[in-house]
């Protein structure tokens, strides 16, 4: 078992950042799925450069929902300890990180990025659409 310090024991203090913390995970989460919606409802976007976009987005939200939500748990509660049970082995993770830290930073300047043409003009599309 392991005991986490934490980033501060005052109380105020954590509860600032357990919403800071919620905010920016409800964002991410919000970014991924939609961009995964995005990406299935445009046929502009179903090449295999977005295929993997959204493959990565799904990757990135269930990353970031297997970490956080424990996070922020713990940000509430009194005992902060972490298991060493787990129902994924170590060289899983290590897949996972190796995964997710070679691709992101190699299609973000790519794809991800919101300056990109066609996820503005595909959103542009879908948002008419949706208002018609």
């Amino acid at each position: 078992m392991f005991v986490l310090l934490g980033l501060s024991d005052d109380k105020e203090l954590q509860l600032i950042l357990f919403s800071v913390f919620l905010g920016i995970y409800l964002v991410t989460l919000t970014w991924n799925l939609g961009l995964i919606i995005l990406i299935r409802l445009d046929f502009h976007l179903q090449t295999p450069m977005y295929f993997f976009l959204s493959f990565l987005s799904f990757i990135d939200a269930c990353y970031s929902s297997s970490i956080v939500p424990r996070m922020l748990a713990d940000f509430l509660k009194d005992e902060k300890t972490i298991s060493l049970s787990s129902s994924h082995t170590t060289e899983q993770d290590k897949v996972l990180s190796v995964f997710y830290v070679i691709l992101s930073p190699m299609l973000n300047p790519l794809v991800y990025s919101p300056r990109n043409k066609e996820i503005k003009e595909a959103l542009r599309r879908v948002i008419k659409k949706v208002a018609s």
